[in-house]
């Protein structure tokens, strides 16, 4: 059974064959044509005749060694041939899984801070990402990089600060609401007693303003369960005793009373009103006579 070579020199070329580029890497860099991965006379080439078109050979080396020499060879016969490349050295520069050292990083991240994509880069970024799934291992590995990582009571209040300015359109809440449908990440989840504390602390210290309880009226203005999803709710109920003992306070009891104070029912729904209670005093004499 053959081994898969880790380490290859590849070749982009332009649709008719000529080629304009010459690298080095693994399979997946090969592939890599996003503007973001590549200098800009790369970019412009590939933007000019489509990522699609772009012809990509792959030349196997056994060693990470051999891919910089193939590179470097490479290169030197397309500049003797006159083939202008969009290569910006002699070729056998760099080393595979290199990472930058947290001052860099941070030095790049002070050079970033301010600086505004258009509409259109933003545009375009999200076109790129559509469709796109990470796989299960970069699941994992996204989840693991967040477990005990804590935010500081700043960077809370900006997120926070974030989402309450953040208006979100109805057809929005629309599509949020059918991609939950069918959602059973949490059926039989069990919160520890301290998660549920936290929980309702949160909702405790949440203040919901008058623009988003009318926001919310709008959207649930004209909703309809379906009988399936009536029926689900009706089961999940039985033998609830969440609210058992439960007292509502003075309080709770006048905002009720107020909201209630001159409603009028719909003749439709007096006439659901008198349908269940007949239903259910009709179930009562039947269990009974049982």
């Amino acid at each position: 059974m053959s081994v898969e070579p880790k380490y290859f020199a590849y070749i982009h070329a332009r649709p008719n064959g000529l080629p304009f580029y010459v690298g080095k890497g693994t399979r997946d860099r090969a592939y890599d044509l996003r503007p973001a991965q590549r200098n800009k006379h790369h970019s412009n080439i590939v933007a000019k005749y489509g990522s699609k078109n772009i012809n990509i050979r792959l030349i196997r080396c056994s060693t990470e060694q051999e891919a910089f020499d193939r590179e470097r060879a490479i290169i030197s016969t397309f500049n003797r041939m006159r083939i202008k490349l969009a290569n910006k050295t002699e070729g056998g520069e760099g080393a595979s899984g290199y990472r930058h050292s947290t001052d860099t990083k941070a030095r790049m991240a002070k050079s970033h801070l301010g600086l505004k994509q258009s509409p259109e880069a933003i545009a375009k970024s999200a076109a790129a990402r559509k469709g796109r799934k990470p796989s299960k291992e970069a699941i994992e590995k996204m989840r693991a990089s967040k477990i005990g990582k804590k935010l500081s009571a700043e960077h809370k209040a900006k997120i926070s600060a974030a989402g309450i300015s953040r208006k979100v359109s109805l057809e929005t809440c629309s599509k949020r609401r059918e991609m939950m449908l069918g959602n059973t990440f949490s059926v039989g989840r069990i919160y520890s007693a301290e998660h549920r504390a936290k929980i309702g602390a949160a909702i405790k210290l949440r203040v919901i303003t008058d623009e988003c309880r009318e926001k919310r009226r709008q959207i649930a203005t004209g909703y309809k369960h379906t009988p399936e999803a009536k029926a689900k709710m009706s089961l999940s109920k039985l033998g609830n005793t969440n609210t058992k003992g439960h007292k509502l306070s003075e309080e709770r009891k006048a905002k009720i009373v107020a909201i209630h104070t001159g409603r009028k029912n719909s003749e439709e729904t007096l006439a659901k009103m008198r349908t269940a209670r007949t239903a259910y005093w009709v179930r009562k004499k039947s269990e009974r006579g049982q």
